[in-house]
């Protein structure tokens, strides 16, 4: 890992699903699709001002990257959904 990157590829823990699945609808809406599969694969994390981070999402045909922000506990703010990159798999 890089001082100030991002960490490597990690196991998805049940908090990192838990937060995606919050997201869900807010990620079809930018994705223009809905999903009847929606697997977490793997996730990395930066911290920053909070953390960063991008989490990779198998839709079946389709890969997900969705980026999230989760501020840091003391602001008392919830993560925020910041981007959805949709790509076909190959």
């Amino acid at each position: 890992m890089i001082c100030g990157g991002h960490s490597e590829a990690l196991e998805p823990t049940p908090e990192i699903v838990e937060m995606v699945d919050n997201f869900k609808t807010d990620i079809e809406a930018k994705a223009n699709m809905a999903f009847s599969q929606y697997t977490v694969v793997s996730y990395t994390s930066q911290v920053v001002a909070g953390t960063n981070f991008i989490i990779k999402v198998d839709v079946s045909t389709h890969e997900l990257e969705v980026k999230v922000f989760r501020p840091l506990p003391h602001t008392n703010e919830p993560p925020r959904l910041i981007d959805v990159i949709l790509t076909e798999k190959n």
